[in-house]
């Protein structure tokens, strides 16, 4: 019988084609995934990267508003010390009466 009537040796070469084939298709695959994954994290760190440096300037703006009222505070203080304690005396005043209401 020749090699190539034998059924047994036709069908080794169909198995090693087949195999062969599931070899390049499961490659092709991983390659893929592995591809997309790639760009999912660089994307992942450019988000990241762009909302960091937007939390920073948010922070930064955030502290340079209260830097700028806390100076605005402190001079009306200077200018007018006697209304500022008038106004602090009738604000605890008025905590002292909502706390004895409560009770």
């Amino acid at each position: 019988m020749s090699a190539s009537k034998n059924p047994l040796r036709n069908g080794s070469d169909g198995i090693d084609r087949a195999t062969a084939h599931a070899r390049d298709a499961v490659n092709s695959a991983r390659d893929s995934i592995e591809e997309g994954y790639s760009e999912a994290r660089d994307h992942a760190e450019q988000a990241f990267a762009a909302a960091q440096e937007s939390g920073r300037a948010a922070y930064d703006e955030g502290a340079m508003m209260v830097r700028e009222a806390h100076g605005q505070l402190e001079s009306a203080v200077r200018r007018n010390p006697t209304a500022t304690l008038l106004g602090a005396v009738g604000v605890g005043l008025l905590i002292g009466l909502a706390m004895k209401a409560r009770r």
